[in-house]
Parts: C-alpha cells; structure tokens; sequence
C-alpha cells in the first residue's frame, strides 16, 4: 500500500474489504453473544422475579386465611356476648312479666319475620291491649335507638298487623350504652 499516493491495488482493497468483512462478522457475533447473555440475565430475573410473586400471593393468601379465621373468632367473640344479653334479659322478664310499669299476660322470645326484609324482636310483652318490644344489645350505640324507633317499630307494625290496635311501648336493654 502507498501512503503517499493513497492509491491501493485491486487486491489490496479486496483484502481491505474481506479484513472490515471479517471484523463486522466478529462484532456481529459479539453482539450476539452480548444479546444473548442479556437475554439469559433477563429470563433468570424474571424466573426469579416469578418466584418471588409467587411466593408473595402464597403469604398473601395465608394471611387472609389467618385474617378470616381472626375475624370468625372476633365475630364470635361479639355473637356470644349478643346471645349471652338476650338470655339474660330474656330470663330477667320472664321471671317478671313487667315493663314501664305495666303488667304483661306473657312473653315471647325471638320473634321473626322474613321474606323481602328479614328481622327479629328480642323480646315482646304482650296483653290484652298493649305490646312492649324489648331489644336486647351487649353494647349499646347511639344509632342503635334511632334506628329502632324508626325502622323496627315500623317494620313490627307492618309485619305483625295482629297487635295494630295494641299500644305499643319501645324498650332497650344493654349491659352497656
């Protein structure tokens, strides 16, 4: 090759090409192994990326599980102190059939209605001309009454038309308020 000239020969520019040539498919084939080697890296963080979430929805589920079991417990806890102040104001008025000084003929316990709305009175006195619905309550909160006075008296009117004639007296029981 002269430099000074900067004129190759036939040959010298084939052997030229055929050098950049092989230089271009040597970087092609390090681009491919780089590539390929990104590729792997990838699917290996990927796989693992996997298994952590699938590790995660398996804590995941568990601790629902355990949440709902907590929350059977709990909700079981509330239901036997519901039941156990039913019962107790249940047997307090069957051993005295009194209420707002009224005496009543007899009680009935857990009266129920279903169908479109589905309730229940805990208690009822009842005598020839007058019924007192008693709710009965473990823990009694400020809506409670308000919602007693204007949806469960209104609801017992509609579902028991036996007593529309009766005077009705509203009672609530708790063990706290």
């Amino acid at each position: 090759m002269k430099k000074d000239n900067a004129v190759l020969t036939y040959e010298q520019l084939i052997s030229l090409f055929q050098e950049t040539d092989r230089r271009l498919a040597d970087l092609s084939t390090e681009f491919k192994r780089a590539a390929e080697e990104r590729d792997r890296a990838a699917a290996e963080r990927d796989k693992k990326a996997a298994e952590r979430d699938k590790k995660a929805a398996e804590r995941d589920k568990k601790a629902a599980e355990r949440l709902k079991k907590l929350e059977e417990v709990v909700g079981g806890i509330g239901n036997n102190n519901g039941y156990y102040a039913e019962e107790f104001f249940q047997n307090s008025f069957s051993a005295n059939l009194e209420f707002a000084g009224i005496k009543f003929d007899h009680m009935i316990k857990n009266v129920g209605f279903s169908g479109k709305e589905n309730g229940e009175f805990d208690i009822l006195l009842v005598n020839g001309d007058t019924v007192a619905i008693i709710e009965a309550k473990y823990r009694i909160h400020s809506d409670f009454v308000e919602q007693f006075v204007n949806k469960k008296l209104k609801q017992f009117r509609r579902f028991f038309p036996m007593y529309q004639n009766h005077a009705v007296y509203l009672g609530i029981a708790g063990m706290s308020f």
